[in-house]
């Protein structure tokens, strides 16, 4: 016995979108399930049809001109005779706002652009069954279910709206931002492009929005892409330099901040990069870092030629000497007056410039020394130093005291030179009194690391003049007529070398005619006491 035939009506779908393109798609979507297919190019077109021939179901476009989707479904609603007809509204993808008007409007079901096939057959063929089927509790459960989804769709909308407005807030925000504010989606394509993205690179936000940031900017990183990404993924931030270009092709070097961001399943899903152009700054440290070697280039060479012009001076100078010391003994007091004069000012002006080339030769050694620093005892250098100006202190009628010193790393026989120098300038320099000396030293004031030390060397002497505190360090510089104070000018401006050379510093306080202390600083061991006071136990006061 036959089956009798299947006189079901085939479901009817009415299809209703002014865009041609989106009519044939949602065709092609359904072709195969066996439905009556019709379409309509505009909201009076979609109303006439239904008033002929209800359909079981309705595929409604929002935006269309003339009579929009909203409009459309008002109207079934409003009919006892088309008002249980299922409508699915096609709206633009995330647009929850226009959901919502669907739902007040009175559609059953929505369906979000780019369509997805299976969920556009699934979504058809409930509706239509529900439509045939006329199963009043499936309807009622089907009207609380909207019900219930239009009242969630309301209170979300509500929190958007806020959100909206904080959101608003911030870009405003963002755009006040001078910097390069990008947003992009894991295929690195633009999200957010801020105000200061605009100016920084040249492109608007729309010529910008959707393309490669990679591809726009030729992103050139100082670290390899895939180290990058390993970064961000582990710890969810990244920070670098990065080479840009502009969109009139200028390069741009850029401090670079990117922070990862994940959905609530823990998913990467956007990357937010802060773009600081640091152009200018890495020009002037290139400059500076040129400039810098240059000038050493240079120093080395003024050294080396100091080296070899004092050392190759020496012979020629020791003849000159010696033949004018013979003249003196030989030939003094046999010719006249002034040939006994003249000869006095050869001897004289021979010691002088052995006296300044050997001193020259002393500062140009200064910085090729490369002896290693070690810890040293201080006060080591300053007995050193006292015992070779003992003549001189006796001379004087000296009076040095001493403060306990720290231990500091340096070269032991250039801060012996040190000592002996500002030593022997206070010695020089005493005035018409007998010279009060005293050494201290102490941690550096200001310092965050206590084993910086500041020395300090303090005399009862001449003073100097506010004017000449950065004079007197200058090589060759003298305060004083050669026949009031001897020397050449040299020895402070060989304490400043050296005291540079170990990385300090060296200036100096005084009161004209009351005294001067010179100040000046060395790295040491930190310690929390200083190793013996030097004046009570090594004998220097005199």
């Amino acid at each position: 016995m036959k089956p009798k035939p299947d006189h079901t009506p085939l479901p009817r779908v009415l299809i209703v979108d002014d865009e041609r393109t989106n009519r044939d798609l949602l065709e092609v979507m359904l072709t195969q399930e066996g439905y009556q297919l019709l379409t309509a190019t505009s909201g009076e077109e979609a109303l006439a049809m239904v008033a002929q021939q209800p359909p079981d179901v309705i595929l409604l476009d929002i935006m269309m001109p003339g009579m929009d989707g909203y409009k459309v479904v008002e109207k079934l609603k409003a009919n006892l005779a088309t008002k249980n007809i299922p409508v699915i509204m096609v709206t633009a993808l995330n647009d929850r706002r226009a959901r919502l008007l669907g739902l007040k409007a009175g559609a059953e079901d929505f369906l979000t652009k780019p369509v997805d096939r299976a969920e556009l057959r699934v979504r058809v063929r409930n509706l239509s069954r529900l439509k045939i089927s006329g199963d009043d509790k499936y309807s009622q459960s089907l009207e609380a279910e909207v019900g219930s989804r239009t009242a969630d769709l309301v209170t979300r909308t509500q929190t958007l709206e806020e959100q909206a407005v904080v959101l608003t807030e911030q870009a405003a925000l963002l755009d006040l931002a001078q910097d390069a504010i990008v947003v992009r989606d894991m295929r690195n394509r633009i999200l957010f492009w801020s105000r200061g993205a605009e100016v920084m690179y040249g492109w608007s936000a729309k010529e910008a929005l959707g393309r490669n940031s990679h591809q726009l900017l030729t992103s050139d990183p100082s670290e390899p892409s895939e180290q990058i990404e390993r970064m961000l993924h582990r710890h969810g931030q990244w920070e670098g330099e990065a080479i840009h270009h502009k969109r009139d092709g200028t390069r741009v070097i850029v401090a670079s901040r990117w922070a990862l961001q994940r959905d609530a399943e823990g998913a990467p899903v956007k990357i937010l990069s802060i773009d600081s152009d640091i152009t200018d700054r890495k020009r002037a440290e290139e400059s500076n870092e040129q400039q810098r070697v240059e000038l050493a280039r240079s120093n080395s060479e003024l050294e080396q030629f100091a080296y070899v012009a004092s050392h190759d001076l020496q012979e020629p100078l020791r003849m000159v000497s010696s033949y004018c010391g013979l003249l003196a003994r030989r030939y003094k007091g046999q010719l006249d007056k002034d040939a006994d004069e003249f000869i006095d000012y050869a001897v004289d002006g021979a010691t002088r410039m052995k006296h300044l080339i050997d001193d020259l030769l002393h500062y140009s050694r200064v910085g090729q020394k490369d002896k290693p620093f070690t810890p040293i005892d201080s006060s080591d250098c300053v007995r050193a130093a006292v015992a070779n100006l003992g003549v001189a202190i006796e001379e004087a009628h000296a009076e040095i005291t001493c403060d306990p010193l720290p231990t500091v790393f340096a070269d032991s026989g250039q801060l012996m030179q040190v000592f002996q120098n500002l030593i022997g300038n206070a010695l020089k320099f005493r005035g018409d009194q007998d010279a009060r000396i005293r050494i201290s030293a102490r941690c550096a004031p200001g310092s965050d690391a206590p084993s910086k030390w500041e020395f300090s060397v303090q005399d009862n002497g001449i003073g100097i003049e506010q004017q000449f505190k950065e004079r007197v360090f200058v090589i060759f510089q003298r305060l004083h007529a050669r026949d009031q104070y001897s020397g050449n000018g040299m020895g402070l401006a060989i304490t400043k070398k050296i005291i540079e050379r170990h990385g300090g510093r060296i200036w100096l306080e005084s009161i004209p005619a009351t005294g001067t202390t010179f100040f000046f600083t060395l790295r040491g061991l930190p310690s929390d006491s200083l190793p013996f006071e030097l004046a009570a136990t090594a004998g220097l006061s005199r």
